[in-house]
């Protein structure tokens, strides 16, 4: 099984589709606190005995945050520090995304990373996942976009409370596992950090448009952030071309994501014609 260290006290491994996270063995059982029971003994300022939270509480709450965001295998070794940017465009979203990724609080305004096949979107995101999530301990989903319909329309058709997910892979159903009792799309409005992967793939019908409106909109009445990555360009000045991110969404939609997001282009050759990774 394939595993990397994350931090001094987390190890990465690969469970099927997914990066999952666990505590380094040097950290199972706690060397601090008694018994692994999270609290460790000291004395304050009169000498006198007091338990004080260890550190491994902190440590397992981020492991937990980690393990259900659902970050794809593919990107064990995203880190920003380790994205190979190839034109000044890569240099700059590297830089807006670690300032994003450290400053990062619920209801900051989010990102809208969008360039050409294989520049590194997904990458940069899931970097940011790795941050936010990982070493800070925040609430983040990962999505990718056709599957996330895929669960919805399976939600939406159910006949009980029972969830199916017909259609889905196996592991997109069990990264949706916290979903069980609220609903999916409630458990992705409630994220504080939302990551949807490749917006705009696919063919779009009117229901997945109205469906998708749904979510962007009750998250922006809400204040979540959100992090879009997609293939099809923003930017005002293109509008009408078919390429457009308009015309894959909508223009309702496309509206509400220029007031959610922040546009970082990220242009360049495609890794995937080579053997570099971002």
């Amino acid at each position: 099984m394939r595993s990397q260290r994350a931090t001094e006290y987390i190890d990465l491994y690969i469970e099927g589709e997914f990066v999952q996270a666990r505590r380094h063995p040097s950290q199972s059982p706690c060397p601090k606190c008694v018994r692994d029971l999270g609290f460790v003994t000291t004395t304050n300022d009169q000498g006198r005995p007091i338990s004080k939270r260890c550190r491994c509480k902190g440590i397992d709450h981020r492991i937990k945050a980690f393990n259900q965001v659902g970050v794809p295998a593919r990107y064990i070794d995203a880190e920003l520090s380790s994205y190979k940017p190839r034109d000044l465009t890569g240099v700059e979203a590297v830089e807006r995304a670690n300032e994003f990724a450290w400053s990062f609080t619920p209801q900051s305004r989010g990102l809208l990373i969008y360039g050409g096949y294989g520049t590194g979107k997904t990458y940069i995101a899931a970097s940011i996942i790795r941050v936010i999530s990982l070493l800070r301990g925040y609430n983040v989903k990962f999505v990718e976009f056709s599957h996330l319909l895929s669960a919805l329309q399976a939600e939406f058709n159910q006949s009980d409370r029972k969830r199916s997910y017909r259609g889905t892979s196996p592991s997109f159903k069990r990264s949706m596992t916290t979903a069980s009792h609220v609903g999916l799309m409630q458990t992705l409005i409630n994220a504080e950090c939302l990551v949807i992967d490749e917006l705009g793939e696919g063919r779009q019908s009117e229901w997945a448009k109205s469906v998708l409106e749904e979510l962007i909109t009750k998250r922006y009445n809400a204040s979540g952030t959100t992090i879009i990555t997609t293939n099809y360009d923003p930017r005002r000045n293109h509008i009408g071309d078919p390429e457009h991110l308009e015309s894959r969404v909508g223009a309702r939609l496309y509206s509400r994501l220029q007031q959610m997001c922040d546009p970082i282009p990220l242009f360049g050759i495609d890794y995937r014609e080579g053997t570099e990774q971002p």
